[in-house]
Parts: C-alpha cells; structure tokens; sequence
C-alpha cells in the first residue's frame, strides 16, 4: 500500500501518548490522518521498531521501561506481530527477551520473511542479553550471541552475508 506509513511515536513515561501510527493517506501531506493502532497487551507504549512485511502482517518491538531509574526493567518489551493490520497482536517474545529488548529487523536475505532479529540489552540481574533469531516469524528463538548487550543490527548493503552489530558496551 504506497500510500501508507507507519510512525512509532514512544512516550518516555509508557504512557498513553505513546504507540504506533497509521496513515493511509499520505499523499494528501498535511491532510493527511494518523490514527493510532491498538496497543500490544503488556506493552508500555513504547514501540521502537514497526515492519510491514510483503504478507501485510506487521512485526513491531517495543522498548523497555525502566520505572524505577534502577535498571529494573518491567516485562513490558518484546516482540509483537499482527496478521491484521494492527488491531490484533500476538506476543512472539521468548520470556528471556520480556525485559530489555530494543530493535527487531527482519533478514533482508529471506524472501519468505520468516527471519527476524532481536537484539536485546542485559540487565544485571540477569544473563539474557544478546541478538536472538528466529526462522519462523518470532514463534521459537536462538540466542546467537549470548551474553552480549545488542542494541541494534544491520545488514551489509551489498555482502548479503555480513552484519553490523552495535553493543551497548562494547561497541560496533
């Protein structure tokens, strides 16, 4: 649908402000509509990440929330997905990723749109940090890269086989 767009819009406190927009009309610019979509159960209104895949589903993350300025991050991010433009969404987020997951990218190199990529923060309490795969659109994991903070990914624009991790602690 080229006339239509999405836009994550986080509210710092997990509030009500926060979520994910729709357009569907975008070629009318300022008269343009957003509406916003239904938010996640256990999500905090805080989407960090929004895909539209070639099917129309959606694959979304959404940021964590730490109320507490402890480090003490709610289960309140993860991975989410809709078949049905956003009004409905289930919970693909393995329990070790509930707490500190920031972006989801979905494998340029697989045409089917089955791989994704979850790259999840530490939290002290825990040893769950690292970049998490799927193969089957988030419904198991592998934690390819355990015990590393990952913040983001990318893929090489022209080596289809390389990717770019950025660490929260250890750099790119």
């Amino acid at each position: 649908k080229p006339d239509s767009m999405y836009a994550c819009v986080q509210d710092i406190d997990g509030g009500p402000i926060g979520g994910i927009y729709r357009c569907s009309a975008i070629s009318q610019g300022t008269a343009s509509v957003w509406s916003p979509l239904s938010a996640p159960a256990r999500a905090d209104n805080r989407p960090n990440s929004v895909y539209v895949l070639n099917d129309g589903s959606l694959m979304a993350s959404y940021y964590p929330y730490d109320s507490t300025g402890l480090y003490e991050f709610a289960y309140q991010s993860g991975v989410f997905y809709s078949t049905d433009g956003g009004n409905t969404w289930s919970d693909r987020t393995d329990p070790l990723m509930k707490r500190k997951t920031y972006t989801l990218i979905p494998d340029p190199n697989d045409n089917s749109q089955q791989t994704w990529y979850a790259c999840v923060g530490n939290i002290i309490s825990t040893n769950n940090s690292g970049l998490y795969k799927t193969t089957n659109r988030g419904i198991s994991w592998t934690n390819i890269m355990p015990g590393t903070s990952v913040t983001s990914c990318t893929f090489h624009p022209t080596a289809p086989n390389e990717m770019y991790i950025c660490s929260e602690l250890n750099g790119l």
